[in-house]
C-alpha cells in the first residue's frame, strides 16, 4: 500500500477513535447531570395534629439549569393514614391544577425554569387539604416524584431531588380523657357519676384530638382498667367497661369493683394504637354499703368478727360505710392503753342534720369478758369530744366514747347509747354521734 494511503488510513483511524471518546464523555457527562440534583421539596407545617383536619402546603423549587432536569409534572403521596380531601396549585400567578386519586396528588404542566444567567429559581407552590386519622403519631414522611414530562404518564424521566428536603411531618397523637368521672358507690354495684346511685350519668370517656380539643372519630375502641396502686390490689373491675366512641368521639361505661377500698382511680386506653391513655380519674371509694336517703336510710355488713348496722337521717344524703378498710387506735394514755377487739367501722353521713346511730357487734367467739367491759373507740375529723375519762380528744385523735347519761343534753357530743349481750353471746354496743363522723371500734 502506498505510504500516503497509510497515512490517509491512519487519519481516519485517529479521527474515528477520537470522535468516539466524545461521544462517551457526552454520554456519561449528559448521564451524571441527570443524577444532579435540580429542585428540592418543602412542606410545611412541620407539626400536624392527629384527629384533626389541617391545610398543607408543599414548595418545589426548581434549582438545576439543564432544561433536560426541569420540574414539567409532580405526583405527592402523602404518609400513610393521611386522607388527601383536596387540592389546589400555584406557579407565580398561574394556577396549576390538582387531580386527586387514591390518595394521591398528580400535577401535570407544572413548568418550572431555571435558565442561566437568571437570578430567582422558580418555584410551585401546592396546597393540600388533609385529614389526619387518631391513631397516626411520629415523624411521617411525605414522598415528591418529580418528571421532565409535560404529564406524569408521558414519556420522560425523573427529576433529581435535592437531598436535604424538607419533607417530614410530626404528628401529635390522639389522646383520652374523662367527661364525667366515677364517683363512690357499693361493692359490686355499678358506678356512675353520681355517688352511690347505680342509675346515674354513666362514666364517659372523650378522645381528644392532637390539640386536645375534642374529636368526634366514632368507633375507636376503649377500655377502663383499675390505675395501679390505688384502691386494693386484689380488687377486680367488673361490669362494662369497654365500649367504642360515638359520632361524639364518646365512650360509655357502667363498671363496677367487687373489693372495698379506699381512694381508687381509673384509666381508660384505647384499643387502636397510637392513642394515649387518659389521665387517671378523680378518687373514689368503694364501700360495704353505700345508699341515697329518702328521709331516713340504714344498712347492715359483716366480715370477720364484726358486724355493723348504722341508721341515719339525710334526706337526699348518702350514706355509706365499710368494716375492715381503715384504722383507729385508742392504746394510749390518754385512753387507759385500751386494745380494741373489733374490726374499725368507716363511715359517712352526707347532707344529714341530726345524729347517726351505729350498732356495732363483736362475734361471740372473739368474746373474752363481760360486755360491760367494752367500749367504742372513736375518732372523728370534723370534731373534738371529751373522754369516758374526762380527758379532750381534739380532732382527728382517737378516744373512749362517755355513755349517754341523758340523751337529751349534749347531744353535740358522741356517747354510747347501751350496751348488751344477745342470745347468742355477741357483744352489742350502740352509739349516737353527729351525722358524718367516720370511724370507730369496739
Amino acid at each position: 500500500m502506498p505510504r500516503s494511503q497509510r497515512s490517509a488510513l491512519r487519519t481516519l483511524a485517529a479521527a474515528t477513535s477520537i470522535a468516539a471518546s466524545l461521544a462517551l464523555i457526552t454520554a456519561s457527562q449528559t448521564f451524571a447531570h441527570w443524577d444532579q440534583p435540580s429542585y428540592r421539596a418543602d412542606v410545611a407545617p412541620g407539626t400536624l395534629a392527629a384527629g384533626t383536619a389541617s391545610t398543607v402546603t408543599l414548595t418545589v423549587t426548581q434549582v438545576g439549569h439543564d432544561s433536560s432536569q426541569f420540574v414539567r409534572s409532580l405526583r405527592i403521596t402523602p404518609p400513610a393514614s393521611f386522607d388527601l380531601t383536596g387540592g389546589s396549585g400555584v406557579r407565580g400567578s398561574t394556577a396549576l391544577t390538582v387531580a386527586i386519586a387514591s390518595d394521591v396528588a398528580t400535577i401535570d404542566h407544572v413548568g418550572l425554569d431555571y435558565d442561566e444567567g437568571e437570578t430567582q429559581a422558580e418555584t410551585a407552590v401546592i396546597t393540600l387539604q388533609v385529614n389526619v386519622a387518631c391513631g397516626v403519631v411520629g415523624d411521617k414522611v411525605w414522598t415528591v416524584v418529580a418528571r421532565n414530562s409535560e404529564t406524569f404518564g408521558g414519556s420522560g424521566h425523573d427529576v433529581a431531588q435535592v437531598t436535604t428536603s424538607q419533607l417530614t411531618t410530626q404528628v401529635k397523637r390522639c389522646s383520652l380523657a374523662f367527661a364525667t368521672q366515677p364517683k363512690s358507690a357499693a361493692v359490686n354495684a355499678v358506678i356512675t357519676n353520681a355517688v352511690a346511685d347505680p342509675s346515674g350519668p354513666k362514666v364517659k370517656v372523650q378522645l381528644l384530638d392532637g390539640n386536645g380539643a375534642n374529636e368526634s372519630q366514632s368507633g375507636i375502641g376503649v377500655s377502663l382498667a383499675i390505675t395501679s396502686g390505688t384502691g386494693v390490689s386484689s380488687a377486680s373491675l367488673g361490669g362494662g367497661t369497654t365500649d367504642s366512641t360515638n359520632s361524639d368521639g364518646v365512650a360509655m361505661f357502667s363498671p363496677t369493683i367487687d373489693r372495698t377500698g379506699q381512694n381508687y382511680r381509673l384509666v381508660a386506653s384505647a384499643v387502636t394504637s397510637g392513642i394515649g391513655s387518659s389521665d387517671d380519674s378523680a378518687t373514689f371509694d368503694i364501700s360495704d354499703v353505700a345508699v341515697v336517703c329518702s328521709g331516713s336510710c340504714s344498712g347492715s355488713s359483716q366480715q370477720g368478727d364484726t358486724g355493723a348496722t348504722v341508721s341515719a337521717d339525710s334526706n337526699g344524703g348518702v350514706l355509706a360505710f365499710s368494716i375492715g378498710i381503715d384504722n383507729v387506735d385508742c392504746n394510749n394514755s390518754a385512753n387507759k392503753f385500751y386494745e380494741g377487739s373489733s374490726q374499725a367501722l368507716t363511715f359517712s353521713v352526707t347532707g344529714g342534720t341530726s345524729r347517726t346511730l351505729i350498732v356495732m357487734k363483736l362475734d361471740k367467739s372473739s368474746v373474752t369478758k363481760s360486755f360491760l367491759k367494752y367500749d367504742v373507740c372513736f375518732s372523728s375529723p370534723n370534731s373534738s369530744f371529751t373522754n369516758k375519762f374526762g380527758k379532750a380528744i381534739a380532732a382527728g385523735d382517737a378516744g373512749l366514747l362517755p355513755f349517754c347519761l341523758n340523751p337529751l343534753r349534749n347531744r353535740a357530743d358522741p356517747c354510747v347509747v347501751l350496751k348488751w349481750f344477745d342470745r347468742q353471746g355477741n357483744v352489742l354496743l350502740k352509739f349516737s354521734v353527729p351525722a358524718g363522723d367516720p370511724r370507730a371500734k369496739i
